[in-house]
């Protein structure tokens, strides 16, 4: 496309909340400059408004370009190849920009022959004031270095510059300017500082918190740094100074908020109390805490839906109709605004939980899309979706349906609510609340979408309880017996269970065989082994030699994708090793060299820079191996004492069993106490020679064997689920960054130590941009399995030939 040496294109981004795009779109119609021309990138949702909006305005070329489901880096990039500016400057509603914004930033990179971008300082800029330079100054590489909103947003660039630097990174879910900002500092291109900074909201920033969502801020600063990590160790003190700087300033804010919602809190529990005591002297003599002869008004008692005095009872509706169907709320489960009945109803039987919102604000919201858009929701991915009093709220509920069966799974669940009688909801505004359904209106509606026979629809509500409803009273004000009472007349919502149908069953052989991913720990030949971690070295030879007979062995992220997309491939197995032994590099890794075969070896990484043995194997050694032992051990665990006595193996096992509760529940710091006082009681010294994990240099000469990748399993070794969400989050994410400094490469797969998990888990190992994670659940695998809690065949001491036939066994029972 030919370029236009004089004009200046602006890339719209019309994606997301409409107050959003309309704060782009008045930015861009501000600004006095001639000759410009708009590119509107859009989803088919604003792609009418705006259209709507430049009606009559003729002094810009405008050409729309659809976004679909575009990364926000393709999205870019699909805007500014339809461009024919020479500059251009990329508007996406972040920031208020004054009217003669382009028009300076652009004379002052015109006036600038080095510079291939101007651009102002940035609203949350870390910058030390003494160290700003003044309008027309060359930008320092450590400014932008500093962060990604040490600078605006809105950048006004060469569109040369654009293509020598590839564009924007289609890859990263966000922080695509600070990254396309990098890469041109990489190839010695230069930026020039506009006079200007431009204003944003702090209190309706949508940008910011899309950026800042977990699965997208951590996964794009994780893979930036690793882009970039030349031109960050070039100024290592001023960016962590500068990100010092942010993070201060970001504590003291959230301790100004915390303070506040504290005395709020404070402020509620006593009028809480005040209410409670007023309602105790009502029943005293007799009284409710409301007659209905008080309902003779044309203003109802609450207009906050009875919320200020108590649970409202539409909620009581609703969330009976879930506990219900609490065992269809398993798997994958999506939710609308928060996560409250998926993690009060689903409970273990969640292995991931979404949150839906099309507002990017809620900082709950995993996933940020339009029901309308049947292209945003992924397809087939959630087990369940919970939509309770929601499709009333959307213009164009049949597309909404649309979407929500779309993302449902064969065999998948949609739970949903639908209001009969209720106040129009003036939150929304007065576009925001459409419909109101009958029974006989939500058949029609779920059965053009779902089979009828899939179907379950029931009207829930009374006239009491529509009248209590409608006037603003709570479950506190009415019976539950009253509540409990429906007739179809009267309904206050419908309830409605509807099924994603199956797809036709397939003729399975006899022969036809699942896949599954075998656990291993250890390749040796020990003399004790009370938790069957060990096969020795003879064994695991037989058995690759079987397996590379008789089956397909995969590597563990081709077989994970194939399982978690619906096919996991027939007869293939994955091998996996967990702990990190120091004889899965000297027995294990040469065999399956040997063999040709490929493996993920799980590291945990505290033993990584010194030679300590794990605490499991310390007490087999003391007390189920040594004999020279005192007859009472005197041990105190976390301050708590115990003696045990050693007198016979029957007592010593009883030691060990208990001691073994005690440090699987136990922190860092009590295990290494415990295992000094065994040392110092037994004059032993830990570990034993070779019974230990590797090293660091052992876990790089680890990863050089062919077809050899290495996953993370904790700093600790700690049971996930006892943890506190900070000490989760640190076993999870500097476990990764330990092993990604030694070895260079990405870590993208994780084992749950112990094979423990939760749903909050899960999460967490799914926001640590993490592709997988593994379990003990001995299982194969199943179409569709959660990729972050895939099931593992523990593998023991067996003959070549006794191994594969129960292996064989294994997926053919399961197939």
């Amino acid at each position: 496309m030919e370029v236009a040496a004089d004009r200046i294109s602006i890339i719209l981004i019309a994606v997301g909340p409409d107050r959003i795009v309309a704060r782009a779109l008045n930015s861009a119609l501000r600004q006095r400059i001639p000759h410009a021309e708009l590119i509107v990138v859009h989803d088919r949702t604003q792609e009418s408004s705006v259209r709507r909006r430049l009606t009559g305005l003729n002094e810009r070329m405008a050409t729309f370009v659809p976004a679909g489901r575009l990364s926000p880096g393709a999205a870019r990039n699909a805007g500014v190849r339809e461009s024919t500016g020479s500059l251009f400057a990329i508007f996406d509603g972040s920031e208020r920009l004054e009217a003669d914004y382009l028009e300076v930033a652009k004379s002052t990179l015109t006036e600038s022959e080095r510079a291939a971008f101007a651009t102002g300082l940035g609203f949350y800029s870390p910058i030390r004031p003494r160290d700003r330079g003044v309008a027309g100054d060359l930008i320092a590489p450590s400014w932008i270095l500093a962060g990604p909103w040490s600078l605006a947003v809105t950048t006004v660039i060469r569109r040369d510059a654009f293509d020598l630097a590839g564009g924007f990174d289609p890859s990263l879910p966000a922080l695509v300017e600070w990254d396309f900002l990098l890469t041109l500092i990489e190839i010695k291109e230069t930026g020039v500082l506009v006079p200007t900074t431009p204003a944003r909201d702090s209190r309706d920033d949508v940008r910011l918190h899309e950026a800042l969502r977990p699965e997208r801020y951590l996964p794009s600063v994780r893979r930036i740094f690793a882009k970039h990590r030349s031109i960050f160790e070039v100024h290592p003190a001023s960016v962590l100074v500068d990100r010092d700087a942010t993070n201060r300033t970001l504590w003291l804010r959230e301790r100004q908020l915390a303070a506040r919602r504290d005395q709020l809190r404070s402020e509620l529990n006593g009028i809480d109390d005040q209410l409670g005591a007023l309602r105790t002297d009502l029943r005293k003599h007799g009284r409710r805490s409301l007659e209905f002869g008080d309902l003779r008004r044309i203003s109802p008692i609450s207009r906050n839906w009875g919320l200020d005095r108590g649970r409202p009872i539409d909620r009581y509706y609703i969330e009976s109709f879930i506990a219900e169907q609490a065992e269809d709320i398993r798997g994958t489960v999506l939710e609308v605004l928060d996560s409250f009945l998926t993690v009060t109803y689903g409970g273990d039987r969640v292995t991931r939980s979404d949150v839906l919102d099309i507002d990017p604000r809620n900082h709950r919201a995993t996933v940020v899309a339009d029901l309308r858009n049947t292209d945003q929701l992924p397809s087939e991915k959630y087990d369940c979706f919970i939509l309770t009093q929601t499709l009333h709220l959307i213009d164009d509920m049949a597309s909404a349906l649309t979407s929500a069966f779309r993302a449902l799974r064969p065999g998948g669940v949609l739970l949903a609510t639908l209001p009969s009688v209720s106040m129009a909801a003036e939150e929304y505004g007065a576009t925001g609340d459409h419909w109101r359904g009958t029974e006989a209106a939500a058949r029609w509606l779920f059965e053009t979408v779902f089979p009828p026979s899939h179907v379950a629809i029931r009207s829930r509500g009374n006239i009491l309880a529509a009248t209590a409803f409608l006037f603003g009273l709570s479950c506190d004000d009415v019976e539950e017996r009253e509540l409990e009472s429906d007739d179809p007349g009267y309904p206050v919502l419908i309830t409605i269970r509807a099924v994603k149908p199956l797809p036709p069953k397939r003729i399975i052989s006899a022969s036809r065989r699942s896949a599954a991913i075998l656990l291993y720990h250890r390749i040796a030949s020990r003399e004790a082994d009370v938790h069957r971690l060990a096969v020795t070295p003879d064994a695991f030879r037989s058995q690759m030699r079987q397996l590379s007979q008789s089956l397909r062995v995969m590597p563990l992220a081709e077989i994970a994708e194939a399982a978690s997309s619906g096919e996991p491939p027939e007869g293939s197995v994955a091998l996996t090793f967990d702990d990190g032994y120091l004889d899965n590099l000297e027995n294990a890794a040469p065999i399956l060299a040997e063999f040709g075969l490929p493996a993920t070896f799980f590291v945990t990484t505290e033993p990584l820079t010194r030679c300590v043995g794990f605490w499991w194997d310390v007490l087999e050694r003391v007390l189920l191996v040594e004999n020279s032992l005192p007859e009472r051990l005197e041990i105190r665990v976390g301050g708590q004492p115990f003696v045990f006595t050693t007198a016979d193996f029957r007592r010593r096992k009883a030691a060990h069993d208990e001691l073994y509760s005690l440090f699987k529940e136990a922190m860092p710091a009590v295990r290494d106490d415990v295992l000094r006082q065994l040392s110092a009681a037994t004059g032993l010294s830990f570990p034993a020679d070779g019974n230990r994990p590797m090293l660091s240099n052992e876990i790089k000469m680890l990863s050089a064997f062919p077809r050899v990748e290495i996953g993370a399993h904790g700093v600790h070794h700690l049971a996930l689920p006892g943890l506190t969400p900070d000490d989760r989050h640190r076993e999870v994410f500097e476990c990764r960054s330990a092993l990604e400094r030694i070895l260079e490469r990405p870590i993208t797969s994780f084992a749950y130590p112990f094979g423990e998990l939760t749903a909050d888990c899960a999460h967490t190992v799914l926001t640590a941009d993490y592709r997988f994670g593994l379990t003990c659940e001995p299982r194969p695998l199943r179409s569709y399995d959660c990729p972050h809690r895939l099931p593992r065949l523990s593998v023991h001491e067996q003959t070549g030939s006794e191994f594969i036939e129960s292996i064989v066994a294994a997926l053919r029972c399961d197939a």
